[in-house]
């Protein structure tokens, strides 16, 4: 298998609003508190419930792709992530059936892939390298 599932993400405008209502209203608990990832210019926490692992994501100030999507269609299901040990072979995957992607570094190096949405039937698609 080239990957594994991490997580599905939410997009929020305020991320401890967020945390306070999902902990409150649906008995999720917070599983990593938040932090800032400067170089994909976000905010995120990451939630359990029941097992299933839920990253709260936010914008940093300023124009930023997750601001766009925020202010274009509200809050909500923004991605699914996987990590992988195989990050070349999913990105040859990725070219060889024309999925349009960009590639970028994490706050830790790692590498993190996220296709276009229009190349995947409207779904953001993550790769996290393990």
């Amino acid at each position: 298998m080239l990957a594994e599932f991490a997580n599905i993400a939410i997009a929020v405008n305020d991320i401890d609003a967020a945390i306070e209502r999902y902990e409150s209203a649906f008995g999720w608990s917070l599983e990593r508190e938040v932090t800032t990832q400067v170089s994909l210019r976000i905010k995120t926490a990451i939630l359990s419930a029941d097992g299933l692992r839920i990253e709260l994501i936010s914008p940093l100030p300023g124009e930023t792709v997750l601001r766009r999507f925020l202010d274009t269609r509200g809050e909500g299901f923004y991605r699914v992530a996987f990590r992988t040990e195989h990050c070349d072979e999913v990105l040859r995957r990725l070219d060889d059936h024309g999925v349009r992607h960009v590639e970028l570094a994490a706050d830790g190096g790692q590498r993190v892939v996220f296709t276009a949405p229009k190349s995947a039937h409207g779904l953001l698609v993550e790769y996290v390298e393990a």
